[in-house]
């Protein structure tokens, strides 16, 4: 990967982290992307969910505008991991696991995480990775997993989806929710294996 591409990608990774952070304090309670509860139900952790945004908004603008950011960014991908585990996915095992289309704050947190470990990976600075850094090497298949069951999504809900495609677009929107669903699918199988 050449470094104007890791450039890139780190910088527009920091601004959309910072970006959900920034969420934090424009609207009230926690956003669903965080914490899997209605944001109303979070309204009285002000302090908290201040807290939150600033860690999101420093660390998302430290890792898009500082060239040594691995450390932050792996421990951005742990704290992404933890809302995962110890929010998302207990909520999502007993409210409706078999339902695809209710996981995807779930999975864009993981993907999140993944998006951090992948950023950590990108710029190593060290010769001897430590057990932390060795750990990183499963964001890619975080971000994986967000495309290949979004792929699938797009033919579970295909009316849902479809609504969602612009009607200007030439061809029909139908076409388009599943050019969208094999696309998916097939970036996150070449991701897990490493195409």
């Amino acid at each position: 990967m050449t470094n104007t591409l890791k450039t890139g990608g780190r910088i527009f990774y920091g601004i959309g982290v910072a970006g959900i952070g920034l969420l934090h304090f424009i609207y009230d309670g926690f956003r669903p992307f965080i914490l899997p509860i209605p944001a109303e139900e979070t309204r009285n952790l002000t302090i908290l969910v201040f807290i939150t945004g600033a860690i999101l908004v420093a660390a998302g603008l430290y890792i898009a505008f500082a060239n040594k950011n691995k450390n932050i960014a792996l421990y951005l991908g742990l704290f992404f991991l933890a809302f995962f585990l110890f929010g998302h996915l207990p909520n999502r095992l007993t409210n409706h696991p078999e339902m695809l289309g209710v996981w995807t704050d779930a999975l864009k947190i993981l993907a999140f995480s993944g998006g951090a470990f992948i950023t950590a990976r990108a710029f190593s600075f060290y010769d001897q990775p430590n057990q932390l850094q060795k750990f990183a090497i499963v964001g890619k298949y975080f971000f994986a997993l967000l495309l290949v069951l979004f792929g699938i999504d797009h033919f579970l809900y295909v009316d849902f989806v479809k609504a969602l495609v612009p009607t200007w677009i030439p061809g029909t929107q139908l076409f388009w929710t599943y050019v969208g669903g094999i696309a998916l699918i097939g970036s996150g199988l070449a991701m897990f294996i490493g195409f």
